[in-house]
C-alpha cells in the first residue's frame, strides 16, 4: 500500500508539470563542448565550430574553450583563426602544465601552415613533450 501511495504522489507531481531544474551555464557549456567533440569525431568540423562559437558565447574568454576552438580552426585548415584563439587561450594560462599543452597545440598549428620556425619556438616551450619535433625539425 505504500509503494502505491509514493507511485501515485509520483505520478502527480510528474502530471502537475513538475520539471527539474534549467540547465546551469557550466551544463550547456559542456553539453556544447561535448557536441562539438562528436561532431568533430565525424569531421563535421563547420559543426563542431558552430558548436565552439555557442560554449564561447556563453563563457567568454575561457581558457579551455579558446584552446578547443583553436583546435577545431586549425583542423579546418584556419590557421590564421586558430592561432588567434590560442594565442588568446595561452596569455590565460597560469598552469605550466596546461601552458605546455597550448604550447604543443600552437606548434602543430604552425607546423600545418608551413611555419616552421614558429612552430619550433613553440614545440621548445613544450618542456620534453615534443622533442623528438625539437630534434628532426629544428636547428
Amino acid at each position: 500500500m505504500r509503494n502505491m501511495i509514493w507511485m501515485l504522489l509520483l505520478f502527480t507531481m510528474v502530471a502537475c508539470g513538475q520539471q527539474p531544474p534549467p540547465p546551469t551555464k557550466e551544463d550547456s557549456v559542456r553539453m556544447y563542448i561535448g557536441r562539438a567533440d562528436d561532431l568533430g569525431a565525424m569531421g563535421k568540423w563547420k559543426d563542431a565550430l558552430g558548436m565552439m562559437n555557442k560554449a564561447d558565447s556563453i563563457k567568454p574568454g575561457d581558457m579551455s574553450i579558446l584552446h578547443l576552438r583553436g583546435t577545431v580552426k586549425g583542423r579546418m585548415g584556419d590557421y590564421s583563426g586558430a592561432v588567434e584563439d590560442l594565442d588568446r587561450s595561452i596569455g590565460l594560462c597560469t598552469v605550466e602544465k596546461q601552458c605546455r599543452i597550448l604550447h604543443l597545440t600552437r606548434a602543430t598549428v604552425h607546423n600545418e601552415a608551413g611555419h616552421l620556425d614558429l612552430a619550433c619556438e613553440d614545440w621548445k616551450l613544450t618542456g620534453g613533450l615534443a622533442d623528438f619535433e625539437i630534434k628532426q625539425y629544428c636547428k
